[in-house]
């Protein structure tokens, strides 16, 4: 049944609240409204897929009645909700997680088994530091991108009730709060994170890990809620302020080394002050946490350092900046060297930045990424994929320590879309070797599509397709056509095909001269 509050204010709140439980119903089938908050209340399991024997409706919360050890066990339902929208979801475990007792949230799935989904976002809430953590999964891969405070999910010993929320703005900036109120009235932030790997997928889902008898049905989940982002303005929850800006962050990475060579990672303290490397750490997908606390060193203002095991070896394959400013280190995180995740945290563990690499973010001109590392073109910006690019030839692919020979500062918005550049040279020389093109949008809800024709009208390359725009954001064209090969000397247009959400068609168009000795 669904119940709706006897009075509303405005007739628009009346309006959202409609359009909002009109979706939900579809997703969720047994909706509540309370003070324009619509949440699954579990009053009938109908729209879910699960095994009687191990799950049932217990006095309008979902209950978990799968009585075999050493076992996982789920639940899903459709739902194709997943850019620019917020997931919430209230547990109560009469438990004290561990390392083999603990759920996965999967926020969105391909798969209606949503424990073999192939491409998936999910929280694991608990597991051995008792934390809640966002990931990305690829078919077996998976990769922590948000790394939650530890021993959130044991704050009250065998009975922890656990609010958590994720945002996702646009297709990839992602926000984790969490709560340990029984009803959710002071959200605390817990990371932030940048990835857009996937924006499609029919299902969400829940899936129990239990370890012994002592663990059998003890989870209690109540008032799931999937909304659009534009929508959660009717949640009335105080929020804590976010994490301001990093002043610290992540400025370059080299991943894959030459032979015999070492990994290293360059952060760049943009504040006006000294920061102690002993009070920063660094993490991978893997959980892997490397902390500075024995080392001295302090991070001039507007200066940068390159963090590596040996600094000799360093020197050795990049002597151009041999002795600028390298440090270092026992250990670092382990780093793949196809893809992977590194994080930078503070003192508190909080994340001041991150970045999940592959190395398809080379530019296709490179034969051989060995050695080469991807530079933050502007270090103003966050770390999404278009903000990074590889290391010039002319300071021998990797410029640790110094500023990047990429470097560019925010390019003035003066309308929807602008570009870094006119002039396009893609030869690698740190000259104008690819195009940024920034955008602000002053509404949600819009998507583009990105095509680069020649002068002949002829589609040399698509960056994007229907790609949900966030308020503002960089897409990068490094001169290669839809083959990866080099386009010709010439003109060239960029077309911007923007949709908003009222319906509303716009066209920005770009000219591009490229042009290589």
């Amino acid at each position: 049944m669904i119940i709706f509050p006897n009075i509303f204010c405005k007739i628009n709140i009346i309006y959202h609240a409609v359009k909002i439980s009109v979706l939900l119903f579809f997703i969720f089938g047994n909706i509540v409204s309370m003070n324009a908050q619509l949440k699954e209340h579990f009053d009938t399991l109908e729209a879910w897929k699960f095994d009687t024997a191990q799950w049932e409706n217990l006095d309008g919360k979902l209950h978990s009645t799968c009585k075999i050890s050493n076992n996982y066990f789920e639940i899903s339902t459709t739902n194709t909700l997943v850019t620019n929208c917020v997931w919430k979801i209230n547990c109560n475990f009469k438990f004290a997680t561990s390392s083999l007792n603990y759920v996965d949230f999967y926020l969105l799935a391909d798969n209606a088994k949503v424990s073999t989904a192939t491409n998936a976002y999910f929280l694991r809430i608990g597991s051995s530091d008792d934390d809640i953590c966002l990931y990305k999964k690829t078919n077996s891969l998976l990769i922590k991108l948000i790394d939650g405070l530890d021993g959130k999910t044991q704050a009250n010993g065998s009975n922890n009730q656990i609010q958590v929320k994720v945002s996702r703005q646009g297709n990839g900036h992602w926000l984790l709060y969490t709560d340990n109120a029984a009803n959710a009235i002071h959200y605390t932030l817990e990371g932030s994170a940048e990835d857009s790997a996937f924006t499609q997928g029919d299902f969400t889902g829940l899936v129990v890990h239990q370890s012994t008898a002592s663990f059998f049905a003890k989870h209690y989940f109540d008032d799931v809620l999937i909304q659009n982002l534009s929508d959660d303005s009717l949640d009335t929850s105080p929020l804590d302020l976010p994490i301001p800006k990093a002043e610290v962050c992540i400025s370059e990475i080299l991943f894959n080394p030459f032979p015999n060579a070492v990994d290293f990672v360059e952060i760049f303290n943009g504040s006006s002050h000294a920061q102690a490397l002993s009070q920063l750490y660094l993490a991978n997908e893997k959980g892997d946490t490397i902390d500075f606390k024995a080392s001295a060193i302090f991070i001039a203002p507007n200066s940068y350092v390159a963090i590596t095991i040996d600094t000799t070896k360093l020197n050795q394959f990049y002597p151009y900046y041999a002795h600028k400013n390298g440090v270092q280190v026992a250990k670092l995180p382990s780093m793949n060297d196809e893809e992977g995740y590194c994080v930078l945290l503070n003192a508190d563990k909080q994340i001041l930045d991150s970045i999940t690499y592959t190395e398809k973010m080379h530019v296709d001109l490179i034969n051989n990424n060995e050695g080469v590392s991807l530079e933050k073109i502007n270090l103003a910006l966050g770390s999404q994929k278009d903000n990074w690019h590889s290391a010039s030839s002319t300071v021998g692919y990797a410029s640790p320590g110094h500023v990047n020979s990429h470097n560019q500062a925010s390019v003035p918005i003066a309308s929807i879309f602008n570009a870094s550049s006119k002039v396009l040279s893609p030869n690698q020389d740190g000259y104008h070797d690819f195009v940024l093109l920034q955008y602000q949008m002053f509404q949600t809800g819009t998507t583009a599509t990105i095509d680069i024709y020649n002068m002949a009208g002829e589609l040399e390359q698509q960056l994007v397709a229907n790609h949900l725009l966030g308020m503002s954001g960089i897409y990068q064209w490094d001169g290669t056509n839809a083959f990866g090969e080099k386009v010709a000397n010439g003109y060239y247009l960029i077309r911007i095909d923007l949709l908003h959400h009222n319906g509303n068609a716009e066209i920005v168009e770009i000219p591009i001269a490229v042009w290589v000795e």
